[in-house]
């Protein structure tokens, strides 16, 4: 048995049921709001941008949650997180196949896609040893604190880079890979970015058209 819970915590018996489904409602239609919205920024700005901006919002709802004083405040941090962690897993699945190649792209969106399940292992391990609510929100705190780290650890995709007219970045980042994979067969230099700049120039000059 739990020795706290959400309904033992705020009195939800009887009429006050309902806000047990309405909190389970709120989170999936913050995945879905942060499914929509998240994608269309992450297009714009680039995948980095989605998690400096809501990493730090997931660790506050978190927080939010686990230190709520009444249940409302609970739902509200229920469904940001529901936004926040939908556009961190998109951009992070995005990273994974826009960074890769070959055989890589497929195992590791494997693994991509693996997260989701050892996120509810972890949950569910934790929930079985301590019988408090709170201190399993606190706990998942933990694996959105490492997200804090992901826009200095990982760098913006390269493939988007080049979309969005980032050519001399995205052929740093290539350069930089092929320097610590130590490919000597490939030759980077200033004439392969004038020919990705040249051809992004002539794709935007062909959507005008």
């Amino acid at each position: 048995y739990f020795e706290s819970t959400l309904v033992t915590d705020f009195q939800l018996y009887c009429d006050q049921k309902w806000f047990l489904q309405l909190v389970q409602v709120a989170y999936f239609y913050g995945n879905l709001l942060g499914a929509i919205t998240n994608g269309i920024l992450a297009d714009k700005f680039g995948r980095r941008f989605i998690f400096q901006i809501y990493s730090p919002i997931t660790v506050a709802c978190i927080l939010m949650c686990s230190l709520t004083p009444n249940v409302w405040l609970y739902g509200i941090g229920t469904f940001l997180k529901g936004a926040s962690v939908a556009g961190i897993y998109q951009s992070a699945f995005a990273i994974t196949m826009e960074c890769l190649g070959g055989k890589w792209r497929f195992w590791l969106g494997m693994l991509t896609s693996l997260s989701f399940t050892s996120g509810a292992i972890y949950t569910c391990m934790f929930a079985w040893w301590f019988r408090r609510w709170r201190l399993i929100e606190f706990i998942n705190l933990l694996p959105a604190l490492i997200m804090l780290t992901y826009p200095f650890l990982i760098p913006e995709s390269i493939r988007w880079q080049y979309s969005s007219g980032q050519c001399a970045q995205a052929m740093d980042q290539i350069m930089a890979a092929a320097k610590k994979n130590r490919n000597k067969t490939t030759t980077l230099n200033k004439e392969m970015i004038d020919v990705f700049i040249t051809q992004k120039s002539k794709e935007k000059e062909e959507k005008k058209g």
